[in-house]
């Protein structure tokens, strides 16, 4: 399940910043099954894990971002039921009461090229390469919210 990372500026200060971690949700919507080295897989039960991330990281009220580090949908899903499950696992993260910051895993390419996850998962970048610029972003959260 998604996690809770918390920097903390020194010890017994208030930390700096707090965000939420996830990654590999590889939901499709097929039934359970298997990986390469015979680990149980349970595709559709997975959009349920996500939802309890979100539910979690919204309780927690003072998380500033989320970090998704790939994967939302496994290399197994038909491929022309892809699309709609990148949106349908978008959907969820978007439920997060604050930004979402994802990356491109291995499972996401081999469902859907680059070009078409950068728009979906909002994905910024440059000449085609796609990066985050967490400095900017955050001088810009620190002029509106004073947290950095």
């Amino acid at each position: 399940m998604g996690s809770t990372i918390v920097l903390v500026s020194s010890p017994g200060k208030q930390p700096l910043f707090s965000f939420g971690v996830i990654s590999d949700v590889q939901y499709a919507d097929i039934p359970d099954g298997h990986s390469f080295i015979v680990v149980p897989r349970y595709y559709r039960y997975s959009i349920r894990v996500l939802q309890r991330a979100v539910k979690k990281w919204n309780n927690h009220q003072n998380l500033n971002f989320v970090i998704n580090f790939g994967d939302i949908v496994d290399g197994k899903c038909p491929p022309d039921q892809s699309l709609d499950v990148v949106k349908k696992v978008n959907n969820e993260f978007q439920k997060f009461n604050g930004p979402v910051f994802h990356l491109i895993g291995n499972h996401c390419l081999y469902n859907l090229p680059r070009d078409k996850l950068l728009p979906l998962l909002k994905i910024p970048g440059l000449n085609g390469h796609a990066y985050y610029d967490f400095f900017t972003w955050s001088r810009a959260q620190n002029s509106r919210t004073g947290w950095l």
